[in-house]
């Protein structure tokens, strides 16, 4: 598997932070009970992944521009002399192959898309046949009791009921006519809770209606078994009589039966199409993620000045092969400052040539904050005090009299924003086997490991899940270390 360079800064944190929970948990010496697991919830949220740096103003003299990537070079948009404003194009690489890839991506993305659409219409016609469903059950068992059982008895609903042969267990025959009473009881609170059920209500109200008429069902089939037991034990009728009393009976248990049964499929139906759309909006994500990679590598063949200013040198030649990093135009700016500064070799790979950045000055503390851009990063690293860092250089995009050269700055490059997407907090992501892993809350007390595939991870301690997870879900949060030990 292929790890980026931002995954890879991403899988370092959360190693550490696993390091840490390890050493801790080891000194306790004890594991948590469940009862004890700190749970969080997946929601939907805007991510924003920033970089820092710091460094001193400089004047500014000139900016070389350069492809990120390679390629042929398709267009040549400003010559030498010519005014510029900032984001305009400079020059273009061919792109052919690569719109090809995102046209495609489009396309299976709108595909997948229209598979969850259907999923949802499929549920949601589930959902509309469930009162249905539950009023054939309804008749089924109410036809059971009040039917076939009650050639049974002797006596109508208001008086006692009687059973019609005398029995050797007189403890069954009771057992018997008690239940009757209270099953036609079950089938009056479950016809009034059907009457107030409508299929404008939340789907949550219809599935606990199946599980609520299940429990009806099943109390029913309870009272069926006590008839059972007293007609097992019948005295002082004949064996005709016996049979036509047992034919009542396995009539109304089958009637039951088949009602439980076809509440149960339609539940089972349900969960099973829940199921596909939440493994459907997962693929979803991985599709869109997919249609964000090829689109962002589409960004890299123009070529714009992150400033306004003049041409200076246009080296560009249309069918020229561009190699990535190697200045084709400088634009002498009209701004006057810049800052120049050092990235480590760990968040290098998120920053980019155009990325908007914010910058304070100490000078003016952090009430005052001055925008800019970045227009250079240098493709070797520097060596700063033993460590590998890459140079920056960001540029104050509006002209401000308080900026002087000397100051020291600091600056916040947004490096990627994510809209609406699943977050849940770095720290409750652990790593199993190098892979990140979160453990999701399963029900009755237990967790359950799952991989994830994550992606940006923003400045506020959250981290995208492309896949892996659904919204609503409970995960455990830092540190449980009764499920894995780093």
């Amino acid at each position: 598997m292929h790890i980026n360079s931002r995954q890879f800064t991403l899988l370092a944190l959360i190693a550490a932070t696993a390091i840490i929970a390890a050493a801790f948990w080891a000194f306790s010496g004890a594991l948590l009970p469940s009862s004890a697991v700190h749970t969080v919830t997946v929601t939907r949220g805007d991510l924003t992944e920033v970089v820092t740096a710091t460094g001193p103003v400089t004047p500014v003299q000139s900016v070389d521009l350069a492809f990120q990537i390679g390629g042929s070079i398709r267009t040549v948009d400003a010559n030498v002399g010519m005014q510029v404003a900032a984001g305009q194009q400079v020059a273009t690489l061919d792109s052919t192959d690569l719109q090809a890839q995102l046209d495609k991506a489009k396309a299976d993305l709108a595909t997948q898309q229209a598979i969850l659409h259907t999923d949802q219409v499929t549920l949601a016609n589930h959902y509309t046949s469930v009162i249905t469903a539950l009023n054939d059950a309804f008749a089924k068992t109410n036809d059971a009791v009040r039917n076939q059982i009650d050639n049974l008895f002797i006596n109508g609903e208001t008086d006692t009921p009687k059973l019609t042969f005398m029995t050797f267990d007189l403890s069954a025959q009771t057992a018997a006519e008690g239940g009757r009473l209270h099953a036609q009881s079950e089938l009056d609170t479950w016809r009034s809770e059907l009457d107030a059920l409508s299929a404008s209500q939340p789907e949550t109200a219809l599935y606990a209606a199946l599980q609520n008429g299940q429990e009806h069902m099943q109390t029913i089939r309870g009272f069926l078994s006590s008839v059972s037991d007293a007609l097992n034990k019948y005295y002082g009728i004949s064996q005709s009589q016996a049979d036509t009393a047992k034919g009542y009976l396995a009539t109304a248990t089958s009637e039951v039966n088949a009602a439980i049964t076809e509440t149960i499929a339609e539940q089972q139906a349900i969960d099973a199409q829940q199921a596909a759309i939440a493994a459907q909006q997962a693929n979803i994500s991985s599709y869109d993620a997919n249609v964000q990679t090829i689109t962002a590598q589409l960004s890299k063949t123009v070529l714009a000045s992150p400033i306004s200013g003049v041409v200076s040198v246009q080296n560009a030649k249309v069918g020229q092969i561009a190699a990535p990093n190697a200045v084709i135009a400088t634009i002498i700016s009209s701004a006057q400052f810049q800052i120049e500064a050092y990235v480590p070799e760990t968040d290098i790979a998120k920053v980019a040539v155009g990325d908007a950045a914010s910058t304070t000055l100490d000078a003016y503390g952090n009430g005052a904050v001055f925008p800019g851009r970045i227009v250079k990063v240098d493709p070797a690293a520097t060596i700063v005090q033993g460590v590998s860092q890459y140079k920056i250089t960001m540029l104050f995009t509006a002209f401000d009299p308080r900026i002087k050269a000397g100051m020291n700055g600091n600056i916040a490059i947004t490096t990627a924003h994510r809209s609406q997407v699943l977050v849940i907090p770095q720290d409750s992501v652990i790593l199993k086997n190098g892979a990140p892993t979160v453990l999701v809350d399963a029900g009755q007390g237990t967790m359950e490991e799952r991989a994830v595939q994550l992606g940006v991870s923003g400045s506020n301690g959250m981290v995208e899940v492309i896949s892996g997870l659904t919204e609503g879900e409970q995960i455990a949060g830092f540190g449980n270390p009764q499920y894995e030990r780093m």
